[in-house]
């Protein structure tokens, strides 16, 4: 009897201490909540600028290679620039023909203005001659025939400044510009300027510091313009993507510290901001959301995105991105 009390308060003693411990880490976990909200649903990110030629091309260099760090400047690859160096001495030619086609206009405008004061001052001459014409006819010292036919003269001159006048508004039609500000120059200027930008567009140089990633190009490959070949990972902007549920995001405001540990180097921490919070949960865009008005809805607590900051870096534990974080918000 004594053995089976003995037992039995063993039991109690032993179901008392587990009741105590549970209750101190509850007591522990209830209090760190009010000090720090943790999540591991959390991913490292970075931007990562897809790379891809301007124009059409077969690669000629290749100097870098996967995973190769590069500084801002450096040469990714260059295409072949032998057809835009022909285009550039087409569209040169281009532009010296329009050019000698506006002065071969102008030289035509001048050329008709002559011509056409040379039929005035033949009017003035008809018109002169013909004025003396009719003081001789009056007094009877011409004939009927010579007086019409300085009449004719006259009207014939007239004809002929018509003419030259209608000439000089074809020709000045022709050239309605002059110079740079002639439609047909301007065109061929501009013909050159995209050549010539096409030629420098045959050699990419990184845009940001940081690491190649998924190259699949190589050399002597054709092309094409917008085609994405490889990326580069800007080694600048680091942030965490730490998606908490929604019971945890009261005080999680931006400005908090971040205590973040990476799951591949768990031993070093480094120290983030809350820089944003999204503004729709995960589920929320995806093609799928789980609201519905139908019998079949079961409440699932949600997740929102938070975006993290990272101030540091550690040469002991290179960031890669996508890899799993857990990130420790703290609330005081």
């Amino acid at each position: 009897m004594n053995s089976v009390n003995t037992k039995n308060n063993v039991a109690r003693i032993f179901l008392l201490f587990l009741l105590l411990g549970f209750a101190y880490y509850g007591w522990g976990f209830y209090k760190d909540s009010l000090i720090y909200q943790v999540t591991d649903n959390a991913y490292l990110g970075a931007n990562v600028i897809q790379v891809s030629p301007r124009i059409s091309g077969q690669i000629l260099q290749l100097p870098v290679v996967n995973n190769q760090a590069v500084k801002r400047g450096d040469l990714l690859f260059s295409l072949d620039d032998e057809p835009y160096r022909l285009a550039i001495g087409e569209y040169q030619a281009k532009l010296n023909q329009s050019t000698q086609a506006v002065g071969v206009n102008l030289s035509g405008v001048l050329l008709e203005k002559s011509l056409l004061e040379e039929k005035k001052l033949q009017l003035e001459n008809a018109k002169r001659f013909g004025r003396r014409q009719e003081e001789l006819s009056r007094s009877h010292f011409l004939s009927v025939q010579a007086l019409d036919n300085s009449r004719m003269a006259v009207a014939l001159a007239e004809t002929e400044v018509r003419q030259a006048q209608a000439a000089l508004m074809q020709a000045n039609q022709r050239v309605k510009f002059a110079g740079s500000q002639n439609p047909a120059v301007q065109e061929s200027i501009a013909d050159l300027e995209r050549a010539r930008l096409n030629l420098k567009y045959t050699k990419v140089y990184s845009p940001v510091a940081g690491s190649v990633a998924n190259l699949t190009a190589r050399p002597g490959v054709y092309v094409q313009a917008g085609q994405p070949l490889f990326a580069v990972i800007d080694e600048q902007s680091w942030w965490v993507d730490a998606n908490f549920k929604e019971t945890q995001m009261e005080g999680i405001v931006p400005g908090k510290l971040v205590k973040i540990r990476l799951d591949r180097c768990p031993n070093i921490e480094f120290n983030g901001v809350v820089e944003s919070i999204a503004g729709g949960t995960g589920a929320s865009f995806s093609l799928l959301p789980p609201q519905n008005a139908n019998g079949n809805w079961v409440k699932v607590t949600q997740r929102i995105p938070v975006r993290i900051r990272l101030n540091q870096k550690n040469l002991a534990c290179p960031f890669i991105i996508g890899t799993s974080v857990e990130a420790k918000v703290m609330l005081k």
